[in-house]
């Protein structure tokens, strides 16, 4: 399945999105917000993740799409919409390579996966979770009008204990 905008195409990963991804996920400006992605994140690591990702896409729910330029496929990002496990949730992620950012990618690749949250897995309500000092993040977000709830404490590999916030936008 693939999701298009005006400059947008969001797509299933492929083995061939290995190097961009790890270029990508080595950065720390982007691996800073995942804290249950290892870093460095090494050649072997993104194989394994690839294919699962890869995988999961021939599932009954959406997962993760690559966020790519629609004209030359360049790998601008990518944003997620999937379920967490053990949760009825589904939340919307996205991350963005640092080159593109200011550009208005994000809320732009996130859209289409609010209406195919809406329109095709006939969700009432969306989530995503923001670090309290990801402002970038959270600016993406109210333009995608989710409005902040709660917060909730979360376990990851390097940080050990955190704070998310959480957020949530009614879908019509």
């Amino acid at each position: 399945m693939e999701l298009l905008t005006k400059r947008l195409r969001l797509r299933g990963p492929r083995d061939s999105d290995l190097k961009p991804l790890l270029h990508a996920m080595n950065d720390w400006r982007v691996i800073q917000w995942f804290d249950s992605l290892p870093y460095p994140h090494h050649e072997a690591d993104g194989e394994v993740w690839l294919r699962a990702v890869i995988d999961n896409l021939n599932g009954p729910e959406p997962g993760m799409f690559l966020v790519a330029d629609i004209n030359s496929d360049d790998l601008i990002g990518a944003a997620t919409l999937e379920r967490k496990e053990g949760s009825t949730r589904f939340y919307l992620g996205y991350w963005i390579a640092p080159r593109y950012w200011g550009q208005g990618y994000a809320s732009e690749a996130c859209r289409p996966l609010t209406e195919y949250a809406h329109d095709h897995l006939k969700l009432n309500e969306l989530f995503a979770a923001v670090a309290p000092h990801n402002a970038a993040s959270k600016r993406v977000l109210s333009k995608l009008l989710f409005e902040e709830f709660s917060s909730e404490d979360r376990e990851g590999t390097r940080a050990g204990h955190h704070r998310m916030l959480l957020y949530r936008r009614e879908l019509e």
